[in-house]
Parts: C-alpha cells; sequence; structure tokens
C-alpha cells in the first residue's frame, strides 16, 4: 500500500536510488498485463484534484470494480461510534446498532485539540516575552556529558589507526563538521564504553564521605577507566565496592566548614535514577583533580566550546530554542535547552526516546541530530537550523493556495520520509504541519519531520494502544483504542495532503467532540 502511495506520488520527481529498487520489486510481483500495457503507452499517473477525486480516487474504483457501497449516509452505522465511562472507569465502546449512544460522547481529551494548541502556544510567547524582558533566557555555561549523536551499523572506525573494522550496532560520535560543510560520508569515531583508551584513567587518592552529619569516614578510592574502586584503607587489597560511571554528572559543591580550623571540599555525583552521592576533599586542589580526572573518564566538555550560543528562538514545553553558530564551521544551528527540573521522569524517557530514534535517522527530510550534551540540570539538543516555520505556516503566509505540482512535490517527501521510519519499524504518531518544518522560506524548498516525543518502535508482529496525537490527524483505530500500528502515519498523511490540495482539513471543527465524530 505504502509503495502505491510512493508511485502515485512520485510522478516527474527525482528519487532515491533505494526508491526506485524496492519500486521494480513491488512492480515485479504485482503488475499486470494491464499495466504493462499502459505503461508502454506512456501513461502519466497523476493525482486527482479535489474536483476529480470522486472519479480518479484508487478507493472509489476500487469500490466500483467490488460493487461496494460507499456512500457516507449508507456507512453511518458502520462508522458511528460512542466511548463512554463504565461504571468502574474503564473505556467502553458502544455497538454500532445502539440508538441509545451518542456520537457526543466520543472521549477526545486524550488527543491534542486545535483550542488546547492555540492556548499552549499564546501561553509560551507570553512566557518567553517575561523570560527575555527580565534578562533570564541565558542559558548555563557549567560543563556536561557529550553524548554519542549516531548509531552505527557494522562498521566502526578506530580513532587512532583510522582503519575500519566490522562491529555490532553501537553509539557513534559522528562529526557535526562534516554534515554542515556538506561532506556525504562523515568520519565516525567508536564511541563505546570501557573500550576508548583515551578514557581510561588510573587515579587514587583519600575522600572522605559522611556516615552522619557529624560522623566523618576517610576511604581509599582509585579510578580505573570508568569505574570508581572504593577499599577501607590505602592497604587494603580487596575492594569494599565498586561504582560504574556510565551515565553518571557530576556537580561542584559549596565548601563546608565544620569548625573555625577544619573546611571540607565537596562535589557531587548523580548517578542514575538522580541518586546523588557527596563526597569531600580536605584540600581544593585535591577537589579539583579528582573532578578533572572523572570528567575526563565521563566524557565532559563545554557546549560553549562547539558554538556559540546566540539569540532565543522560541519557547518549547520544557525550556527554551537558540540559535547558535558552529564555531569550526561557521554554520547557524539551533540549540534545544531543556530544563530537567521542568520534566517528570516520563518526560525525560519520552525525550530519551526521541534522541536514539534521531541517532538512527540520516534522511534529507528528517532533521538531523548534530550534537548532544547533558548534565544534571539540562539537556542540550543541537539539530541543524530550519530558518522555514513549520508547513502551516508556510501555507498561511502563501494563503493556502499552491500548486497541485507542488502539492504533489510535498507529499512525496514526507512519503519518502515516512517511508524511511517505517524500514526501521518507527512510528511518528503525530504528524502534522506543525511537526513538519521547512528549510527555507523560499517557494520551492524542502520539507523535514520533526518532533519525534511521541514516536515508538513497532516491531513487525506488534501493535500499540496508545492514546496519541492530535486529534484533527489522528487515525480512527487510535480514537477507538484498537490495536494499531505504523500505517497510523499513512492516515496523517492523507490529512496533510488533503489540506495541501483543498486548503481546509477533513475534520474540523471548533468543539473536539465534533471532530472526534
Amino acid at each position: 500500500m505504502f509503495l502505491s502511495i510512493l508511485t502515485l506520488l512520485q510522478t516527474n520527481l527525482p528519487c532515491s536510488e533505494n526508491y526506485y529498487r524496492y519500486k521494480n520489486n513491488y512492480e515485479k510481483y504485482v503488475n499486470t498485463d494491464d499495466d504493462k500495457k499502459q505503461g508502454e503507452q506512456g501513461v502519466v499517473k497523476t493525482i486527482a484534484s479535489p474536483r476529480l477525486m470522486s472519479k480518479l480516487s484508487p478507493i472509489a474504483n476500487l469500490a466500483n470494480n467490488q460493487g461496494i457501497n460507499v456512500n457516507p449516509l449508507s456507512q453511518k452505522g458502520l462508522l458511528k461510534y460512542a466511548m463512554n465511562k463504565g461504571e468502574d472507569g474503564a473505556l467502553v465502546i458502544a455497538d454500532d446498532d445502539d440508538d441509545s449512544a451518542d456520537d457526543n460522547d466520543v472521549d477526545a481529551s486524550k488527543f491534542g485539540s486545535k483550542k488546547a494548541r492555540a492556548e499552549a502556544k499564546r501561553q509560551r510567547q507570553l512566557q518567553l516575552e517575561a523570560i527575555t524582558k527580565e534578562g533570564k533566557d541565558t542559558i548555563s555555561d557549567a560543563g556536561a556529558i557529550r553524548l554519542p549523536n549516531r548509531i552505527s551499523k557494522g562498521m566502526v572506525v578506530d580513532p587512532r589507526t583510522g582503519t575500519a573494522k566490522q562491529d555490532n550496532e553501537r553509539d557513534c560520535m559522528a562529526s557535526p563538521s562534516a554534515f554542515l560543510r556538506g561532506a556525504a560520508s562523515p568520519r565516525l569515531n567508536s564511541f563505546v564504553a570501557g573500550k576508548d583508551d583515551d578514557n581510561s584513567t588510573q587515579f587514587e587518592g583519600e575522600i572522605i564521605r559522611k556516615a552522619t552529619e557529624t560522623k566523618l569516614k576517610k576511604y581509599w578510592y582509585c579510578l580505573l577507566g570508568k569505574e570508581l574502586y572504593v577499599y577501607k584503607n590505602k592497604q587494603e587489597e580487596k575492594h569494599k565496592g565498586m561504582h560504574n560511571l556510565m551515565g553518571v554528572f557530576i556537580k561542584d559543591e559549596k565548601e563546608e566548614h565544620l569548625d573555625a580550623t577544619t573546611v571540607l571540599y565537596p562535589f557531587s555525583l548523580i548517578f542514575p535514577g538522580n541518586k546523588p552521592r557527596t563526597y569531600y576533599l580536605l584540600k581544593k586542589e585535591d577537589k579539583e583533580k579528582w573532578m578533572d580526572a572523572i570528567k575526563k573518564v565521563i566524557g565532559y566538555a563545554n557546549l560553549f566550546d562547539y558554538y556559540d550560543v546566540k539569540e532565543t528562538l522560541g519557547k518549547g514545553k520544557f525550556g527554551l530554542v537558540k540559535t547558535a553558530i558552529h564555531k569550526k564551521t561557521g554554520k547557524k544551528v539551533a540549540v534545544k535547552v531543556m530544563s530537567k527540573a521542568e520534566m517528570t521522569v516520563q518526560d525525560v524517557e519520552l525525550q530519551r526516546r526521541e534522541i536514539e530514534i534521531l541517532k538512527m535517522c540520516q534522511h534529507p527530510n528528517i532533521i538531523r541530530l548534530l550534537d548532544i550534551f547533558e548534565n544534571q540540570d539540562y539537556i542540550y539538543i543541537i539539530m541543524e537550523n530550519l530558518s522555514g516555520g513549520d508547513l502551516f505556516t508556510y501555507l498561511e503566509k502563501r494563503d493556502f493556495e499552491i500548486t497541485e505540482a507542488r502539492a504533489k512535490e510535498l507529499s512525496h517527501q514526507i512519503a519518502v520520509a515516512l517511508y524511511y521510519l517505517h524500514s526501521f519499524g518507527v512510528a511518528h504518531r503525530d504528524l502534522k504541519p506543525e511537526n513538519i518544518l521547512m528549510a527555507s522560506d523560499d517557494d520551492k524548498t524542502d520539507l523535514k519531520i520533526v518532533d519525534f516525543g511521541l514516536s515508538k518502535i513497532i516491531g513487525p508482529n506488534e501493535s500499540s494502544l496508545d492514546p496519541f496525537g492530535t486529534l484533527s490527524y489522528v487515525a480512527p483505530e487510535v480514537l477507538l483504542q484498537k490495536p494499531y500500528g505504523k500505517e497510523v502515519d499513512l492516515w496523517s498523511l492523507g490529512i496533510i495532503t488533503y489540506l495541501l490540495l483543498s486548503r481546509v482539513l477533513p475534520f474540523d471543527d471548533e468543539e473536539d467532540k465534533e471532530i472526534a465524530r
């Protein structure tokens, strides 16, 4: 089905070699003699305009051939549904022939609505104006861990020798400079825990821990690679405990005065699950040495060493979006700054899922992830700069009037990006014009799909029941809370294509319940 959509949208448009490879393979098995005859006669397939859609629609042709009645009035009983709350609080789907069911009882509260989006956008704008006016839109210059930004399959480049070797799927660092300069094949550096000799450091010394607020204990610590070993004393051969520093953040703490003569210099390690441990040194220089050694092995870096952060572009749900200049290339990028203090544990996990999906995606119609920094307070995501605004704004500036050829071109770009995502098993689940950004404001600019916060990897034999999406674009099976797969994105693609061609949404109303009905 997806390949049929691609074929419909592809006419006279350049495509990748992969498109033709899959298309030829598809036609090899499904082409009929009639199709071959049409191909020999040079028949050009085009997308139908709204006026001719009823005659040229593939669905209409199928219905005519099979004798299926698709009159909306006759199908009303089939399409009608109502969702009510049962006595136990569970959702109950009413029977189709239940006359007592009311369409207005559809529970649309779980899905993004037009009113909610407009209000959220207005509130964010007010917050941004207040933050900017008070000068609170600056970001911290504290260090952060520079995280891998790409998943490499099958090939690893040794950073010391430059030789390539086969390996399993693993996290890697892809050079942002290579992408910003337009390099076709950016060089990859291995980024695997415990295998980077540059991050293997042996450092040891005495550190104080607090048993209680008034009782202090001295231990001997040894930092070996990304593992921190603790011994009762320097002479002890068997370690008392060990902490792995993967996913750990380090934080400087203020000095503490025990009495008039004794000062402690602490720092904290924040372990996964937001579990802090505080360590104390008697000398400030010893604390600095320990912090430097730990920062080296866990990959700490400073965002400002790589990027010159400029003005604020906007405010998101959890923080600011700022423009920045990549120092090595001079190219403009976008920096998404998210405050963990404003995020729940679930929000953080959804953000990590989005990052993992973006690390897999290397497609011209999907936004490119360039760099990731993270510390105990913030997550910094650096992405390519897209100056054209979202697709809805792009259409609004043109009074929603674009040619059918341009509508076909935009639809095709969305379709090939979805085909790429689905080949990885990724369902976007919130595809809408606001989540599609334009590279520039030019009439012929390309688009890129963004915002994978609600995305999910769905396997070949798997399905999902999560009620995610935006009401005007969400597929019926999601609304009905029936098991669904990646195909829900095709429904959203159809809605967007309808908007491009007809200037209106097929399911739109001031009331959310009416849209759901």
